[in-house]
């Protein structure tokens, strides 16, 4: 059997500041990336010398400003990994972080993705993030798991290591969701691919008060549950339209919309 090879997509837009603890976290890896690669969604800050400064260690690549689903587009059209780790540009990833969900995708290859308890955090004073209290998300059975999270997003996609056959089949991140994207494509990963859980944390999620989104449709922190709560209704009726009532049983059946 070939290696399994991993890549890391990091989209970044105008976080200079949180960039470099990010990027350190992930070349500290016990089990190194294959290639790492920062979509900079046009900064207008010091974003492309905090980049030129890890040099050859990292992939930049630099587009127009559209959001953060099509830079992950962007990048996955071009990444060579057989797994892809999908990691936000303000966390901080955990040194066994790839080397464990390697291994739990070992334990389970007919597996697609693997995802995994992680950390919330906050900003020190020095602007460095301290660890917080640990969330370990359910671990339905793979019988459960489509209806279980279609029910409630439980687990994070910055925990998940995802077979790249697996992001192909699903398609595209959907411009159209400027928030909650990442839920729909968790739904749709589900939808396709088996789950495996590692239950070793793989990163530390920032909570933080600068701003989100893409240049043409910025929110604040306090503004985080508003905006979600319209792209999920967006996202609802994406998911009325598409997936077939037998597919809300357990098990599932297939069918027509």
């Amino acid at each position: 059997m070939e290696r399994e090879t991993v890549t890391v997509i990091v989209p970044t837009f105008n976080r200079a500041r949180y960039l470099r603890e990010c990027l350190d976290s992930l070349l500290a890896q016990s089990l190194p990336a294959d290639e790492i690669i920062v979509v900079d969604d046009g900064s207008e800050d010091d974003t492309p010398a905090v980049a030129a400064s890890f040099g050859s260690r990292i992939i930049y690549l630099r587009k127009e400003n559209g959001g953060k689903p099509l830079a992950v587009n962007f990048a996955l059209e071009k990444c060579t990994g057989s797994l892809v780790w999908l990691f936000d540009d303000d966390d901080v990833a955990l040194p066994q972080a790839i080397e464990s969900r390697v291994r739990a995708l070992a334990e389970a290859p007919e597996a697609g993705f693997v995802y995994s308890p992680h950390h919330l955090g906050t900003d020190g004073p020095d602007r460095l993030i301290r660890r917080g209290r640990l969330y370990v998300p359910p671990t339905p059975t793979a019988e459960r798991f489509f209806l279980e999270l279609m029910s409630g997003c439980f687990f994070h996609l910055n925990s998940a290591l995802v077979r790249r056959s697996l992001y192909a089949a699903a398609g595209p991140f959907d411009p159209a969701l400027k928030a909650g994207e990442d839920y729909d494509m968790q739904i749709r990963l589900a939808r396709l691919g088996r789950p495996a859980f590692s239950p070793e944390p793989s990163f530390v999620f920032r909570q933080h008060s600068g701003l989100r989104g893409d240049r043409g449709s910025r929110y604040a922190a306090e503004e985080r549950a508003r905006v979600f709560r319209r792209y999920s209704a967006q996202l609802g009726r994406k998911i009325r339209a598409s997936v077939s009532i037998g597919e809300f049983l357990v098990p599932r059946q297939q069918g027509d919309p």
